[in-house]
């Protein structure tokens, strides 16, 4: 990331770990939508994350600074579970200039997990869903914190509706039901590094009212900088720039990008798409 990285690295150094469920600053639980399981009917299991005021947690990005929050699950056999699902972080900017995303007060990470078709509901027997979870909690100091969680169906009180409040925060996936989106991509060798100048087009079919924020998702190769969003009709209009980090050569990928609406006083309020960044070969790529 930064030169944070290098303050973040002695923090982690002198922080002590966090091993227990209620870990200073930080409180996990994994809870569910149901308590009961339907054969073949998916069903949403998530973390619930309760936060000290005045501390943060990161987003999957956590940006210049920090480590993301992670959680995997263990599943039954023939149980699965799809995406693992971030609510719209909130963008920090710290002291230094430090840029980061991530959480205060009480966040959730979500994934929807699907049962076996076969599933014998005349003999129900209990399942145990679990969650290996980490995460690095901040404020004036950071501490590494991290929560083995087990839910047990059925058994648990469900809360449904704390639930569709995350699944609510979640970005919504760009379609051509929002509108039509391009996007561009020149790369340029700068001394050891390669920089990409990308630039993105968006013609909303109804277009969310208020100013944009930029939040790049996760990339192993490039560094991501100069963000600018103009609006102007049903028109939006983006260019941000990747820069590769150091020892990385550029690869190919699939940039996430969400833009957030936190002011939207219209259904959509932030989403996500792809942008594809060119591979080693500088040359050009686009949508």
């Amino acid at each position: 990331m930064k030169h944070a990285l290098l303050t973040l690295a002695i923090l982690l150094l002198t922080a002590p770990l966090t091993l227990a469920r209620n870990s200073p600053h930080v409180q996990a639980r994994l809870i569910a939508d149901v308590n009961h399981i339907q054969p073949g009917k998916p069903f949403t299991v998530a973390v619930v994350f309760d936060i000290d005021p005045d501390w943060h947690i990161y987003w999957k990005n956590p940006g210049d600074a920090g480590l993301p929050t992670l959680v995997k699950l263990t599943l039954p056999d023939g149980f699965t579970a799809g995406e693992l699902r971030y609510p719209t972080p909130k963008k920090f900017v710290q002291p230094g200039d430090i840029i980061a995303y991530g959480y205060e007060t009480q966040t959730a990470l979500l994934a929807t997990i699907t049962p076996p078709a076969a599933w014998d509901t005349a003999k129900p027997k209990p399942v145990d869903i679990s969650a290996a979870v980490t995460w690095l909690v901040c404020s004036d100091v950071c501490l590494p914190g991290k929560a083995d969680l087990t839910l047990t169906l059925p058994g648990n009180k469900p809360d449904a509706d704390l639930i569709a409040r995350y699944v609510a925060q979640v970005p919504t996936d760009f379609t051509d039901q929002l509108g039509r989106m391009t996007s561009h991509a020149d790369a340029k060798v700068e001394g050891n590094h390669t920089t990409v100048a990308v630039t993105v087009d968006i013609a909303w079919t109804h277009p969310p009212t208020g100013d944009a924020i930029f939040l790049p998702g996760n990339s192993a190769t490039y560094n991501f900088t100069d963000a600018k969003i103009t609006a102007a009709g049903k028109a939006t209009h983006m260019q941000f720039t990747a820069q590769t980090l150091a020892g990385k050569k550029p690869e190919a990928e699939k940039l996430e990008v969400v833009l957030n609406f936190p002011d939207s006083t219209s259904t959509t309020k932030a989403v996500r798409f792809w942008v594809n960044l060119p591979s080693g070969e500088i040359g050009k790529a686009g949508r």
